[in-house]
């Protein structure tokens, strides 16, 4: 058996697929391809044409694997739009890849990849558009990794302020799952919206206290205190919670979270913790120049050098892009879009 007919029953095997019936019904849906049916694809077609790829790629050295799959989904009868859509790339380089192949491929392989096709640069020429870019800024080779990370992008949802904010609260104890970096990102921006808000709100509140006198006084610093032990757990909370799946679409443990909370604790600790103790030494609490002050004041010193380090660390990991596809921890929220 020669290598055109190794090459037309490898075609009859990928026809019988589940994934290239599904191909061949694209047009028929209302909704894009997800990243699994792609990826599905894109395997199938692998594996239905393994015996021979490697010959064509011996034959023709500059054949690409992004090639490779080009030619095993134009041979089966696949349309441009449906192949653009396999492979997130534009219909153009769709146009522009099969030029290119013109150039590349013999006339029997050309005749058997494109049968109903004729060899006419001129024709092929007019059916690429003026404004053709160059192929590497558009194609995607199997084996590379901007593949997934094109596909991820060509299926991303957004996530607006209000959105994010509607979700933190909507998973206000929740820290499975993922939360992409807006969602995140917005939510923290509403929390220090809403601190400046309360902040302002303290401020007539307190001064109002003062000028009404002693109960009146008392009364505006406990609703002053209550407004702020409200504000903290209304915020602190889903905070807390967007974090961990933040770290968690990063595919980083929760426990991270304490690099911001523990140098905080060790800070306030420490100096208090020596202040006891010289309180209870020399009756009084950090005497001038003694040496419980001057262990206090450095390690002071030392937890909020390393606080403003652990912090940098913790803001890095939240800024950084999440785990394309599928990890441990959940499916991509890149590509799922929130039921509210």
């Amino acid at each position: 058996m020669d290598t055109l007919e190794i090459f037309e029953k490898c075609k009859r095997e990928f026809c019988g697929t589940h994934e290239a019936q599904m191909m061949f019904l694209y047009r028929s849906r209302t909704e894009r391809l997800s990243f699994e049916e792609r990826q599905a694809v894109i395997r199938q077609a692998e594996s239905s044409f393994a015996e021979v790829f490697p010959f064509l790629k011996s034959e023709t050295p500059s054949l690409s694997e992004s090639d490779l799959l080009y030619l095993a989904l134009a041979s089966v009868g696949f349309s441009n739009p449906v192949i653009a859509e396999c492979l997130c790339i534009s219909k153009d380089s769709v146009r522009m890849r099969k030029l290119r192949l013109r150039e590349k491929l013999t006339s029997d392989w050309y005749s058997a990849v494109f049968p109903e096709q004729k060899r006419n640069v001129a024709g092929c020429d007019e059916s690429v558009t003026a404004n053709i870019r160059k192929e590497s800024e558009d194609t995607i080779a199997l084996s590379q990794k901007d593949y997934k990370h094109l596909m991820r992008k060509s299926m991303k949802t957004k996530m607006y302020f209000p959105e994010a904010v509607k979700v933190c609260y909507q998973k206000f104890f929740n820290t499975t799952g993922r939360a992409r970096r807006s969602e995140f990102w917005y939510f923290l921006l509403y929390t220090y919206i809403a601190s400046i808000v309360v902040s302002a709100l303290n401020i007539p509140m307190a001064i109002a206290g003062v000028a009404w006198g002693k109960e009146p006084q008392t009364a505006a610093f406990i609703a002053l205190m209550c407004l702020d032990v409200i504000l903290a757990l209304a915020i602190f909370l889903p905070l807390l919670t967007a974090c961990v799946r933040r770290l968690h679409d990063i595919e980083r443990s929760g426990s991270w979270i304490w690099l911001g909370i523990a140098p905080s604790l060790m800070m306030a600790a420490v100096p208090v913790t020596i202040g006891i103790i010289d309180h209870n030494s020399r009756g009084g609490m950090f005497a001038s120049g003694s040496p419980e002050m001057i262990i206090s004041l450095v390690s002071f010193g030392l937890f909020y050098l390393l606080w403003i380090v652990c912090r940098l660390i913790l803001v890095i990991m939240l800024a950084k892009e999440g785990t394309e596809g599928p990890n441990r921890y959940g499916p991509d929220p890149i590509t799922v879009k929130e039921i509210l």
